[in-house]
């Protein structure tokens, strides 16, 4: 009862790895931005002061949420290209570099 081998996935467009390198940096860059934040709040002058507080208000509060999340928006529509491009880059590179079959 052993299933057949799955036939190899074709190649993706040029255009698909734009899309999904846009995509996988937005969703990174969307996972660590509150932690960007709080890092940049904490270097601050009264950084540990806007910490404590934002603890203080609790992780999941409107409050936290909203200082965590400023800037958010701007971030993941900016990085959009900057994905993008790097997988086609990279793409590119690794087509350019593999060996071709003989």
């Amino acid at each position: 009862a052993r299933k057949p081998p799955r036939p190899p996935a074709k190649p993706l467009t040029l255009r698909q790895h734009a899309v999904a390198g846009a995509v996988a940096r937005a969703v990174a860059q969307a996972a660590v931005h509150p932690l960007n934040v709080a890092k940049t709040v904490l270097q601050t002058a009264d950084g540990p002061a806007a910490l404590r507080a934002m603890v203080r208000a609790g992780p999941l509060s409107r409050s936290t949420w909203r200082q965590l999340s400023r800037g958010l928006g701007a971030q993941a529509v900016l990085s959009l290209p900057n994905g993008g491009l790097n997988f086609c880059v990279m793409e590119g590179a690794r087509r350019c570099l593999a060996p071709r079959p003989r």
